[in-house]
């Protein structure tokens, strides 16, 4: 009997036993990784027929079955659930489904990529054929198939106890939180800001300054958008206009007097076209006046307002075309991704007078635009081993799109066919060139919701690159590829390299926030997933995880590091913005292993609880591991001397 079994299945290619089992090729992705981890290889397994004789399966188990759908069909998955299991569907008509006895509730590892009981329910014990037990081709997968539990079934929690508590009024978007060095201290500030327009900078463990009066807040972002080695505070309001604050005085941006911010002039630029703030009838003119009256008050000035287009959702400051410079890119809801670069005015510097009509600081400069084909959900910063950068920006279903940055020469070609004009205000020569776009769908023919909204993170650093960046000195050896991570409000989270997929879970809950931070301090970035719930998940690029729930729901969440001691290192952090209108900041993550490993009592330990012996530690090591389990147990229960 031979038959094909696609969509994540099994060709049989020989009979060895109808009784004892048979060999058949694995087809599709639905249970990648374990199987087909990637598009390159196709696995063989060793189908135990006589293991399920008598209808026997185990959780985790991976078995092959007759199809619900086509009897005549042979698909593999994983088993989820058994007889009298209450199990949380994903997709399923009900959400919580009770599995009845005699049945089973199966699952593809490559969650929202299978064809399984999500989709048609729990199936019965009498269509299993057969269990998996081996790979046997090919031969670099040669192995075991160990049964494992579901991930929601391994995945340990911990509680987070230490943090602190702000008030904070207002809705919250989720760009409307960052954590950075705002006024170039060395200490790691928070800022938020609200619907309201108002802004708020806390440091250490109080509240340090307000900005209001803004608009509607839909981003925050800390970096060197001026490219003077300074860190500015940049605001963007969904109604069209970006803020640039810098620390107050001398050491704000530059040491010449003439660049501590001019309040009576303020030049708005919408792609390069020039507005007067007053024209334009600007709710952030009215705030000048105020800022100034308090200017000897606040640490932060306002050294530039410009007018933009509006409805931007997400916000990036990043060398995206390896020049050197800084650019902020903007992703808008109208499916537009926009660059800018700032241009310093070269007359301000020259002018001994702030009331110089060329005398402002300058401006940004619109570079580059381009239109997705879809709801943009969020950009991300990505680098080839050779540091050609990338933005990576989120399509709705999983898929992304990739703005290459090209070479020189691509670069000449590709000004031969382009036009030297583009969008007013932006420069000719750099305009819509030196890139190039295509859509990846991570070699996906079907998904269960192609419209769902995702998000993307890019350059997550792993320690092999860690390693070759030390090593970079001594050894021509490029680093390997940084890999990539995807989350989809549905709840999958993918681990992505070179376009293929190395992992994929599935949790029960709607995401809507992905970020990375070392957790651990072992140089190897984590990737931080937090739903609209409050629960947030820890998750190594080994596909261990580890789970944190916040007990209300939260509208924005935020990962860095928080100097909680001016002068002190800073702490990593989460930050959630609830709807109770408070910020929790918890620090100081204690988190230092992802894999919790087997106690082993230190034996110098145990040799201050024996008293009666004078070789202990010889006599420690010679005990077997039962017996120094035994002593342990007895020394918790208050034994204090064991007799050999």
């Amino acid at each position: 009997m031979r038959f094909l079994i696609s969509n994540g299945s099994l060709q049989q290619i020989s009979t060895l036993d109808n009784t004892v089992g048979y060999v058949a090729r694995v087809d599709g992705i639905s249970m990648q990784p374990a199987l087909n981890p990637n598009k390159d290889i196709t696995d063989y397994v060793f189908l135990n027929r006589w293991a399920v004789r008598s209808h026997d399966v185990c959780r985790g188990d991976i078995i092959s079955l007759k199809s619900p759908k086509d009897p005549d069909q042979r698909i593999i998955k994983r088993v989820v659930g058994l007889g009298g299991d209450i199990i949380a569907t994903l997709g399923y008509k009900k959400d919580i489904i009770r599995i009845p006895e005699g049945h089973c509730w199966v699952e593809g590892d490559h969650t929202g990529h299978s064809m399984d009981s999500n989709n048609f329910g729990p199936v019965s014990v009498g269509l299993v054929t057969a269990k998996a037990t081996f790979i046997v081709w090919p031969p670099s997968r040669w192995q075991y198939i160990k049964p494992q539990l579901t991930y929601s079934e391994i995945m340990r929690s911990i509680s987070l106890i230490n943090h602190l508590e702000f008030d904070f009024n207002g809705s919250v978007v989720c760009k409307g939180v960052t954590l950075g060095d705002v006024d170039n201290d060395g200490n790691y500030e928070l800022v938020v800001g609200n619907e309201d327009g108002d802004v708020v900078i806390f440091k250490a463990l109080e509240k340090w300054q307000t900005i209001s009066n803004l608009g509607f807040v839909s981003c925050v972002i800390v970096g060197d958008i001026l490219n003077k080695n300074r860190n500015c505070l940049v605001i963007v309001t969904a109604d069209g206009w970006c803020y640039i604050y810098a620390a107050g005085g001398t050491d704000s941006v530059d040491n010449s007097d003439n660049q501590n911010v001019q309040f009576e002039k303020y030049i708005d630029q919408n792609d390069g076209q020039t507005y007067s703030a007053e024209a334009n009838n600007s709710p952030k003119s009215d705030s000048f006046l105020e800022e100034s009256k308090e200017l000897e008050k606040t640490y932060l000035r306002r050294i530039h307002v410009q007018r933009i287009p509006p409805n931007t959702k997400d916000i990036l400051l990043g060398d995206i075309d390896g020049d050197g410079l800084i650019e902020m890119v903007l992703g808008l809801t109208d499916r537009v991704v926009r660059s800018y670069r700032w241009s310093e005015n070269d007359a301000f510097y020259a002018s001994s007078s702030v009331d110089d009509e060329n005398s402002s600081l300058g401006k940004l400069v619109a570079l580059n635009k381009w239109e997705c084909a879809q709801q943009i959900g969020s950009i991300s910063l990505h680098h080839s081993p050779e540091g050609v950068p990338s933005l990576l920006v989120a399509q709705p279903g999983g898929t992304f799109m990739r703005i290459h940055h090209q070479s020189d020469d691509q670069q000449t070609s590709q000004s031969q066919e382009t036009s030297s004009f583009g969008d007013s205000g932006s420069l000719p020569s750099e305009n819509l060139t030196g890139f190039s776009v295509d859509y990846q769908f991570l070699s996906i023919s079907r998904m269960r919701n192609p419209n769902i909204s995702s998000e993307i993170l890019g350059d997550v650093r792993t320690a092999s690159n860690l390693n070759a960046s030390v090593e970079s000195s001594q050894s021509d050896a490029g680093a390997s590829r940084n890999p990539y991570a995807v989350a989809t409000l549905d709840g999958t989270i993918m681990l992505i390299q070179d376009e293929v997929i190395l992992w994929a879970i599935a949790v029960d809950h709607q995401l809507f926030a992905l970020s990375k931070l070392d957790v651990t301090g072992n140089g190897a970035d984590e990737i931080i997933v937090c739903s609209w719930d409050g629960h947030t998940y820890i998750l190594d690029q080994h596909k261990n995880t580890v789970r944190f729930q916040l007990d209300e729901s939260v509208q924005a969440f935020g990962t860095g590091y928080y100097t909680l001691i001016p002068g002190n290192r800073p702490v990593t952090c989460f930050v959630y913005i609830t709807f109770r209108n408070k910020i929790l900041l918890y620090f100081d993550i204690p988190l230092k292993h992802m894999v919790n490993k087997k106690f082993e009592p230190l034996l110098p330990k145990l040799a201050k609880a024996i008293e009666d012996r004078e070789d202990k530690e010889q006599f420690l090591e010679n005990m077997d591991k039962q017996s120094k389990r035994d002593l342990v147990q007895y020394l918790l229960y208050g034994v204090k001397s064991v007799s050999q």
